[in-house]
């Protein structure tokens, strides 16, 4: 038997883009701005030392898509 798919995430600001699109490098780095901002205030060393970590995957995601988008014949 098939398992219902959940409801999509459809919020503004979702991982997913305010559209359905793709976020852009400037939303990644926002999303690592946000996380860095969390992680100043959490109290957790766990919890900040992941936090750091997302922040950095989103500052490279941002640079994935800017070469992307930068690349000739997208």
């Amino acid at each position: 038997m098939l398992e219902p798919k959940p409801a999509a995430v459809n919020y503004p600001g979702a991982i997913q883009g305010d559209s359905g699109r793709m976020p852009s490098a400037n939303d990644y780095r926002r999303y690592s701005a946000e996380c860095l901002a969390l992680a100043e205030r959490v109290t957790d060393s766990a919890d900040k030392a992941r936090l750091i970590q997302m922040a950095q995957a989103f500052l490279e995601l941002a640079n994935k898509q800017e070469q992307k988008d930068s690349s000739p014949g997208d």
